[in-house]
């Protein structure tokens, strides 16, 4: 009888840690597949990219492309549609990346320079995009990428902006190129106005 009852009671704990083993492994498993971001880019922040240049001319009038600048005014850049500042007082930059919003089909910016003498000066760039809905995988949220389709701008203190890459997403490329107004052009277009 006492040898009857052993082997029951070895059989129910064989049973019980062969329950308890399956358990773990399901639990394992759930941690696993839940934490499975490595198909999810760290890098997923969805920002235009404006790159700040001297808008030199040749001779002949014509944009020469590529000398970078530093703007030494300080710059503020508020969204119109919705009354806020994204970018407060940058100072000596050369670069500003910036947010789009998620579903209109236009952005509107106000860039307000202030030069070290409390002088102020405004410009607006109005973007027109479409919005993409863009996926990694299917673990990964939803982004939303935007291309451009055209852009306007006053030309205030910015002279041209030339669309460098229409696409943007989270590569951190180059997409709008700002070329900004320099004594010299400000005299050619003081000189063409009169």
């Amino acid at each position: 009888m006492g040898h009857a009852i052993r082997r029951l009671f070895h059989a129910k704990a064989t049973l019980l840690v062969f329950i308890l083993s399956i358990f773990q492994l399901l639990n394992l498993s759930i941690l696993l597949t839940s934490c499975e971001s490595f198909n999810c880019p760290l890098n997923n922040t969805v920002a235009s990219v404006y790159n700040f240049y001297a808008a030199n001319r040749n001779t002949k009038g014509e944009l020469i492309t590529g000398t970078s600048v530093s703007v030494t005014d300080t710059i503020t850049i508020s969204a119109i549609d919705l009354d806020s500042v994204i970018a407060n007082r940058l100072n000596n930059a050369s670069t500003v990346s910036l947010p789009m919003s998620f579903y209109n089909a236009t952005d509107s910016l106000c860039w307000l320079f202030t030069d070290s003498e409390g002088r102020t000066a405004t410009d607006t760039i109005i973007i027109h995009k479409s919005n993409l809905h863009h996926f990694d995988d299917p673990s990964c949220p939803i982004q939303v990428w935007h291309h451009i389709d055209s852009i306007y701008f006053s030309r205030n203190i910015i002279d041209t902006i030339i669309v460098a890459n229409a696409d943007v997403n989270y590569d951190g490329l180059e997409n709008f190129q700002i070329y900004f107004r320099t004594a010299d052009t400000n005299d050619e277009n003081d000189e063409n106005e009169e």
